[in-house]
């Protein structure tokens, strides 16, 4: 969960570097910031950060930030040529809430079309909480 604003990836990235070297690397999923009833400055909650060292940076690509726009699912290949290939799967996956806390990121998740296609397709089970 790194409710991260967007931008803010750039001075992560740059940390990251001056700690790890210039092929590191810092995929960022975004999540869009929900409006707060009470607050002037909109909540953010979720967001995904995937970090690479300088040895594996240079064979990271393909990032997949999450299709929900929460943040809960990325992933990342790295690839060797002539060695092998892995994806990365990153994820966050909130908490069940009551129904009645419309703003919470189970919530929010539940209501996204790419979930309910994934809940349609794989015929999942009931996920809301008990």
């Amino acid at each position: 969960d790194t409710r991260c604003k967007p931008g803010a990836e750039k001075y992560f990235g740059r940390r990251l570097r001056s700690k790890l070297g210039d092929l590191a690397k810092l995929f960022h999923s975004v999540t869009l910031p929900l409006p707060h009833p009470t607050d002037t400055s909109p909540l953010r909650v979720g967001g995904s950060i995937i970090l690479t060292n300088d040895l594996w940076g240079k064979f990271a690509h393909s990032f997949k930030p999450d299709p929900t726009g929460l943040g809960v699912l990325s992933s990342l290949q790295i690839t060797v040529k002539g060695k092998f290939s892995l994806r990365i799967l990153n994820t966050y996956w909130p908490l069940p809430a009551p129904s009645s806390m419309t703003g919470s990121l189970w919530n929010r998740l539940q209501s996204t079309a790419p979930f309910q296609t994934l809940l349609r397709a794989t015929n999942l089970p009931d996920l809301s909480p008990l």
